[in-house]
């Protein structure tokens, strides 16, 4: 949590010092699918079928503000949420994980930028409910790395690849397994 409102107070110090004149901001938000990772948990259906959640699946929606630094480096800091789950009519199991990237671009052209930074993890959990209700496992917070490429379609409008190399360790039993994943997301700037 102490985390979090550091991001927070980064970014709110930083608009006021776009608002100021300083240094160039602008908000971020998008969503994405990633892929990857190990098998957090595996649920059979009534007519037997099967779902793998993923440690690097499968939905991420993210915010948060992006500032240059000098000429050729932008900073951008973002917190989401990312969930990989199995939904049904009498119950849901999910693995759900709260990132904050903290990342550093720099450009290649004037449409295209690679970015590497941070990737931290602070509350990842595998959470049932009905006939998967007695699961609740929680993951140690971890930080990994995270290497983009973006394409920027218009100056409100990028396309982002990323991969990310990420560990995750429950903290009950210390299992540890791999969150790593690559990812598609689209990025609204304003």
């Amino acid at each position: 949590m102490n985390r979090l409102l550091a991001i927070v107070a980064l970014i709110l110090s930083s608009a006021a010092h776009a608002q100021a004149g300083d240094q160039p901001f602008k908000f971020v938000a998008g969503l994405g699918l990633t892929g990857g990772g190990d098998k957090v948990a595996s649920v059979t259906y009534t007519d037997g079928t099967t779902q793998t959640l993923k440690g690097g699946g499968l939905v991420m929606f993210f915010a948060g503000g992006e500032f240059r630094l000098g000429t050729l480096v932008t900073l951008q800091t973002t917190i989401g949420y990312h969930v990989d789950g199995s939904y049904a009519s009498n119950g849901d199991l999910e693995f759900t994980r709260t990132p904050i990237d903290v990342i550093a671009y720099m450009p290649v052209t004037d449409n295209l930028r690679l970015g590497i930074g941070a990737h931290f993890i602070d509350s990842a959990t595998l959470k049932g409910t009905g006939p998967a209700g007695y699961i609740d496992q929680k993951f140690d917070a971890s930080v990994g790395l995270v290497v983009e490429g973006e394409y920027r379609f218009a100056s409100w409008f990028g396309l982002k690849v990323r991969g990310v190399s990420q560990k995750y360790t429950e903290t009950v039993t210390r299992t540890r397994f791999s969150g790593n994943h690559i990812g598609v997301l689209g990025a609204f700037y304003f």
